[in-house]
């Protein structure tokens, strides 16, 4: 996880249902090609995971980028949440689904919107 959970927070107040979309720039180094590095943004209640913790949380869209090895590329990512608990703070964060145990990444400029329908 990135740990963007502490800032990157909601608590539905209408419906539930949330549009979510981001956007950042990534590298991925020691990859090797059918590999990848992957990117998923995941939510949950409580405390949000830090940065450099283990993934948890509900994948909120599934896995929506890759990164090939030693690439640096610009990434949307975007989709809809719905069943959100009215009144219940949540946290959001991009989970980094390394595909090689040697594999790092590397997140430039990320940035997060929300919005309730």
């Amino acid at each position: 996880m990135f740990g963007y959970g502490g800032s990157f927070a909601y608590v539905p107040i209408r419906s539930g249902t949330l549009i979510i979309s981001g956007n950042f720039r990534s590298l991925g180094t020691s990859i090797s090609a059918a590999d990848g590095d992957d990117y998923a943004i995941y939510y949950g209640t409580g405390s949000a995971p830090a940065n450099g913790a283990a993934v948890t949380g509900t994948p909120a869209f599934g896995i929506q980028c890759s990164t090939p090895n030693g690439v640096t590329n610009f990434y949307p990512i975007a989709g809809t949440v719905s069943g959100l608990s009215i009144g219940t703070p949540y946290w959001f964060d991009l989970a980094g689904l390394l595909g090689a145990s040697s594999a790092t990444m590397q997140l430039y400029g990320p940035a997060f919107f929300l919005l309730e329908l």
